[in-house]
């Protein structure tokens, strides 16, 4: 069994087959909105807020799995502002299995007739990396 906590602003239902196919069950967290005026010490206090939630999910799981989840079952991934997530790496290290998805970066331009350039980005998955 293979649980996935994603805390982001990408839902798991807008995610490709082959990206969600890894994992049992996922449960979606909405990424909290940090403004950019706060100071890194209040950053981190929601970090360590998030990280202790992350870590009940995790133990409410196996709490009611009967035996059956494990603590090498559920993972986290999470993405967004960048202190954020850096506080909360150093918080939920050691003590839940944090993944990153990998992609390929697919990049074509075309010139239009009047000489700009129109681009267009396209991330393929390819797997899921655990830190």
């Amino acid at each position: 069994m293979k649980i996935l906590i994603n805390l982001s602003n990408h839902h798991s239902a807008k995610w490709s087959s082959d990206q969600a196919k890894e994992w049992t069950k996922i449960i979606n967290i909405d990424f909290p909105h940090i403004p950019a005026d706060l100071t890194g010490k209040a950053v981190k206090r929601i970090a360590e807020n998030y990280a202790q939630h992350i870590i009940e999910v995790k133990e409410k799981l196996k709490n009611s799995s009967n035996g059956i989840v494990t603590d090498n079952d559920v993972f986290v991934y999470f993405a967004g502002e960048y202190s954020f997530c850096y506080y909360l790496l150093e918080e939920l290290r050691g003590k839940v299995r944090i993944v990153i998805p990998t992609s390929e970066r697919i990049k074509t331009e075309t010139i239009n007739p009047d000489g700009t350039v129109t681009g267009k980005v396209i991330f393929k998955f390819c797997q899921w990396r655990e830190l």
